[in-house]
């Protein structure tokens, strides 16, 4: 008979999960919090012959760290992790509104359709720390990353983020963005909106390229093309460029 579960009762069973295995949920190394979909575990998994153990518990489960993979051992499409953003200014009464950012950002972009985004746990664990992009990529991973600065001077906020391809260490996307802070909520929302966006079209142009240099594209790799096509669409005719890619879906 089935019965509900509760928020507490899972996260009390989760928490003893990521115990017996030495994990955290601050590490995630091996259970993985993915937003707004639940949890998966991430490790590679392979039997063992143990001399010490009696006959019926002959094979032992040893667990190995692993990045989840696509079936073809590539990182997932429109996969990213948003790295804490930089507190310029140095105050540290400033940090938990440059963290929100960060939550908020990997929030939104969690939102679009097939991304997978890596959890805000794990993406802190980078926090303070001298980042190399292409070992952050192997270690999670993910084919982009999301890295940026706050500055927040008198009654001004300045942000600069940046979209770079983690494999290839090329920058695919740049912006600063100037607020004033006469309502720090409403700018933060405003902002992060705007920079959710214009990932979004970023992602999918980056995707689209990727797409193009296949030499066995898929279903998935003309959906790409389709929509970067249709994002650059200014004038009624030009609508029609995106059709051919999407009936080859």
């Amino acid at each position: 008979m089935a019965g509900a579960v509760s928020e507490s009762t899972l996260t009390s069973r989760i928490n003893s999960a990521r115990s017996a295995v030495g994990d955290s949920g601050e590490a995630q190394r091996l259970i993985r919090t993915a937003s707004r979909k639940g949890f998966r575990f991430i490790g590679a998994v392979r039997e063992t012959a143990s001399a010490d153990a009696p006959p019926e518990l002959a094979l032992t489960v040893v667990v190995e760290q692993a990045a989840p993979r696509a079936p073809d051992g590539k990182p997932p499409r429109l996969s990213i992790v948003v790295l804490p953003f930089a507190n310029l200014g140095g105050n540290p009464d400033h940090d938990a509104f440059v963290d929100g950012v960060t939550e908020s950002l990997t929030t939104d972009l969690s939102r679009i359709r097939g991304s997978f985004v890596i959890a805000r746990h794990t993406a802190f664990t980078y926090k303070g720390k001298a980042i190399d992009l292409k070992q952050i990529g192997r270690e999670l991973g993910v084919r982009y990353a999301l890295e940026g600065s706050i500055l927040r001077s008198g009654e001004r906020l300045r942000i600069n983020a940046q979209l770079v391809d983690v494999e290839t260490g090329a920058h695919l996307w740049a912006d600063r963005f100037d607020k004033s802070l006469a309502d720090l909520f409403a700018a933060q929302d405003e902002i992060v909106a705007r920079i959710a966006r214009q990932l979004d079209a970023a992602l999918v142009s980056a995707e689209a390229r990727r797409a193009e240099r296949s030499p066995l594209p898929d279903s998935m790799d003309f959906y790409f093309r389709g929509k970067a096509c249709f994002n650059r669409a200014t004038i009624r005719p030009s609508l029609r460029a995106p059709i051919p890619f999407f009936q080859r879906r």
